[in-house]
């Protein structure tokens, strides 16, 4: 219980657990972890403290590499599918997550190559419709002008075709001075090695 709240009730990091530990699926436990994180109702520091206090829990290994994913800045499911299944498993450059650009307004950018001026923008449906558009229009647009290229994803390419999205963006990086190769993720993978 939460010490001093009234109505008694747990802490948020224990809530959180709770709905995790009874989530069906591996998409449900990460929208719980991404959610509470996201609002900043907590912080992964402190769910992988609570998680440490209890000896059963369903998920387990998952929520513990979830956790190290989510503090590094991925918020969202798909946000989480982008950094494994697109930049990890194909051995692209690290991206930074969620930087905080001010420039009259505050833009969050999802994935930001800073070193290749390139961005990627990953669009779930929350937030991008309506007000979310302008917004975003107003950010790619900016980016622009600033000659910082921007590619826009969302779960039909993430989830779908992750092979076809590293391609594109290390295609991209590489035209921005990025010297690396991009890897198969496994074998049927469409990329080439080297």
């Amino acid at each position: 219980r939460h010490p001093s709240k009234s109505p008694p009730r747990t802490r948020i990091e224990d809530t959180v657990l709770d709905l995790v530990d009874v989530s069906k699926t591996a998409r449900e436990v990460e929208g719980w972890l991404t959610a509470a994180c996201e609002k900043r109702l907590t912080t992964p520091e402190r769910l992988a403290a609570s998680l440490m206090s209890r000896k059963k829990i369903s998920w387990r290994p998952m929520l513990e590499a979830s956790l190290l994913d989510v503090a590094e800045g991925a918020q969202s499911p798909l946000e989480l599918a982008f950094l494994r299944r697109v930049e990890r498993a194909h051995g692209l450059p690290r991206g930074e997550r969620q930087l905080r650009w001010a420039g009259g307004r505050v833009i969050w950018i999802d994935v930001d190559y800073l070193l290749y001026r390139t961005r990627v923008e990953l669009d779930g449906r929350l937030g991008h419709q309506g007000e979310g558009r302008f917004r975003d229009r107003r950010r790619d647009n900016r980016g622009v002008v600033g000659r910082i290229w921007s590619l826009r994803y969302g779960f039909a390419e993430t989830f779908g075709s992750p092979c076809d999205v590293a391609a594109e963006v290390a295609i991209v990086l590489s035209d921005r001075g990025w010297t690396g190769t991009p890897r198969r993720c496994g074998p049927g993978c469409p990329l080439r090695d080297g």
